[in-house]
């Protein structure tokens, strides 16, 4: 017992010696002088304005100034000469902000703490790279031709080419252009889309994307105080019909029967075509483009285009909006097989698959099908799928497997019947991708077959769309978390007037939905 006591009486000791002792270290540390001053620490580097950079580091209380020195190489040896250097830089300055530095140009900067007293710190470094310039002003729509284009930026802000792809067309930039910050490139391709790039000599500066209109020196130029009907009738295989703006109404619906292309003269004003359905037969081709169509909700009126019995070429309908259809937009419950059909850059309005679903085909079949940067809302509402491809396809046409890319879509209150698929794909050979869509307001679910063959799916967003990734209906595919997807608000800007800018920084960013609301 008296040897438990020495011992417990001997730790209490070391213990009491302990803290004593750390009491003294405590002291030291805070009394702690050096001969020079700490070097910045928490240095970070991020971009503003794509050619400035915002520098932080934590603020050093003793401090008199701050030095920086910037290098235009991105290494950490800082050999040379700085491009910038920056003194007397207070406490207040930071973080310290620095514009108009070179675009696409890897950087590092150093940075160290003056004193007065004491010797100056030790240099703290980061690196970065800026993005590139964009001084380039968006194109104007009086400024594009069929075969030319008026490219506008700051003006006195220097410039030694324009490169215009595809093609590769260079322009040199002479001193006058320079100072009224415009030129015109020549040599274009009519119904292009375009990138023009401005550099001085290998440095963008900026860069902006155009598509060259109509060469109605080829067309077949259409009044809005013709009769289109009988000019689509009258039409020779190969012909481009240019819609001059103005109201088109079709009193029935119209057939075709050859290769033809429907097409705005001018994207800025496009013309409507009111109660426009369109019956295919075989060998038919058709384009749509820079239109407005209107079912005005016909009653007993066919789906957009009505497919007959027989072999077809490419169905194209882009740059276009399409609002009150009753049924759907391509219907083919006969045996017919089209070689390609594509949906692009066009906004969809109150179709409403009464009796039709949206894309329907029952015996028909399509060997590819791009659906690709489109809008659609207040679809479906009275219980459609949107896609829907039946085996009947597969019996008729047993040797083609069917592509479907729907990609960078925008879908607003579509289909509102969680018994529903967005897929409904029964074909017997068939791969499908589906990525980057933005699904808000939904009951339906992604597909339930098993012949439904879904290749790809990555990177959808699902917004009160529960059923796309937690349905528990028979058979369901249900989007997985490997997958990416998000369940994010994309904060529309106003949804019920048909504005769906995304305001969510995170769906902007990684380009979710149709681009034309997240640029």
């Amino acid at each position: 017992m008296k040897r438990i006591n020495i011992l417990l009486y001997l730790g209490l000791g070391l213990i009491v010696a302990g803290i004593s002792c750390s009491d003294d270290r405590v002291k030291e540390l805070t009394e702690l002088t050096t001969d020079r001053y700490f070097s910045p620490t928490g240095m970070s580097a991020q971009i503003v304005n794509q050619t400035g950079v915002r520098l932080t580091w934590k603020k050093n209380s003793a401090a008199e100034s701050y030095t920086l020195e910037l290098f235009a190489n991105g290494e950490l040896n800082f050999e040379g000469s700085p491009v910038k250097k920056i003194e007397g830089i207070s406490n207040d300055q930071i973080p310290y902000t620095i514009v108009g530095l070179d675009g696409a140009t890897n950087y590092s900067v150093r940075i160290k703490a003056i004193g007065m007293e004491i010797a100056d710190s030790k240099w703290s470094a980061v690196t970065f790279k800026t993005n590139e310039e964009q001084i380039m002003k968006a194109v104007s729509p009086e400024g594009i031709q069929a075969t030319s284009v008026r490219l506008n930026w700051t003006p006195g802000e220097e410039a030694t080419t324009i490169s215009v792809n595809p093609g590769n067309i260079i322009h040199t930039v002479t001193p006058q252009e320079i100072a009224a910050g415009e030129a015109t490139v020549t040599g274009l391709t009519a119904e292009t889309s375009y990138t023009a790039t401005l550099l001085k000599g290998n440095k963008i500066r900026g860069s902006v994307t155009f598509m060259t209109l109509l060469d109605l020196g080829d067309a077949v130029v259409v009044q809005s105080t013709d009769n289109l009907a009988a000019v689509i009738g009258t039409a020779k295989a190969g012909d481009v019909l240019a819609l001059m703006p103005g109201v088109y109404s079709l009193a029935a619906d119209v057939l075709i029967d050859k290769a033809i292309s429907i097409k705005g003269a001018k994207p800025t004003d496009r013309p409507m075509v009111k109660s426009a359905y369109f019956n295919l037969d075989k060998g038919a081709s058709l384009a749509l483009k820079d239109l407005i169509l209107d079912g005005e909700n016909k009653a007993g009126g066919n789906s957009f285009i009505n497919l007959q019995t027989g072999a077809f070429g490419n169905i194209r309908l882009e740059d276009s909006k399409l609002i009150n259809y009753p049924k759907g937009i391509i219907s083919g419950s006969v045996n017919a097989v089209i070689e390609s059909v594509s949906i692009n850059n066009t906004i969809f309005d109150n179709i409403v698959g009464n009796g039709n679903d949206f894309i329907d085909f029952r015996n028909a079949i399509t060997k590819t099908l791009e659906f690709t940067n489109n809008t659609v809302s207040n679809a479906l509402l009275s219980g459609r799928d949107f896609i829907r491809m039946d085996a009947g396809g597969s019996t008729a046409y047993p040797a083609i497997t069917s592509i479907l890319k729907v990609n960078n879509n925008t879908f607003y209150n579509v289909i509102q019947d969680a018994s529903k698929r967005f897929l409904y794909v029964r074909l017997a050979k068939n791969e499908i991708t589906f990525s980057k869509n933005l699904m808000v307001k939904s009951l339906a679910m992604t597909a339930n077959q098993s012949a439904t063959n879904l290749v790809e799916r990555k990177s959808n967003n699902y917004f009160d769309a529960v059923n796309f990734y937690n349905s528990s209906a028979s058979g369901v595919k249900n989007d997985a978390v490997a997958n990416g997807y998000t369940l994010l608000d994309p904060g529309f800007k106003d949804a019920a007037k048909g504005d769906f800018t995304v305001t969510n920084q995170t769906l902007k960013e990684n380009g979710i939905g149709d681009p034309r609301w997240v640029k």
